[in-house]
């Protein structure tokens, strides 16, 4: 890219609307038929919008331009957190183990971060019924097989077609 990024945060801080709506976009990786749609504009003038924003920024490509309008929105997000307080309210004081007893049970008791084990098989488990593919089909050596059969049914169809055509020919010199 050439400069540094501390080269660019003055021209960053003189970005019109406009430009950071723009140039937002581009961080997201969008397209420029989507910075148009987004910014409800023709493709032209995205495009437009696009090439002065490099030209701004010393002839960057659009990845670059992306790049780094991400590390500057970065840079600007990590001074207006809030700091770590180190309390995790997400987490129940309940037990984490679901209380004894059978599955599924009435979930009544149960908390959000409780686990909840459920005996569900899939139907084609409990089907008992034969497959439709012949082992011998569908082994160890199914691949070799299979590729036999295709050889075979080739021959046999060219064969087939020799038959139709020598009874068409016999077919032909009667009628005519």
């Amino acid at each position: 890219m050439g400069a540094p990024e501390s080269e660019f945060s003055d021209t960053l801080a003189g970005l019109t609307a406009k430009q950071r709506e723009t140039i937002a976009l581009i961080g997201d990786g969008r397209a420029n038929k989507e910075i148009a749609a987004e910014l409800d504009i023709s493709l032209s003038a995205a495009i437009q919008r696009v090439e002065n924003l490099r030209a701004k920024f010393g002839n960057v490509s659009k990845a670059d331009l992306g790049r780094i309008w991400r590390e500057h929105d970065q840079a600007m997000a990590q001074g207006t957190c809030n700091p770590i307080t180190g309390n995790n309210n997400h987490l129940s004081d309940t037990p984490f183990f679901a209380p004894e007893g059978s599955r599924n049970q009435n979930d009544a008791h149960l908390y959000l971060a409780d686990s909840l084990q459920i005996d569900a098989n899939p139907p084609w488990t409990r089907m008992k019924e034969p497959s439709v593919v012949p082992e011998e089909l569908d082994g160890a050596n199914a691949t070799t097989l299979r590729g036999l059969i295709v050889v075979a049914m080739a021959i046999g169809m060219a064969v087939l077609l020799l038959v139709m055509l020598a009874v068409a020919n016999v077919v032909g010199e009667v009628w005519w």
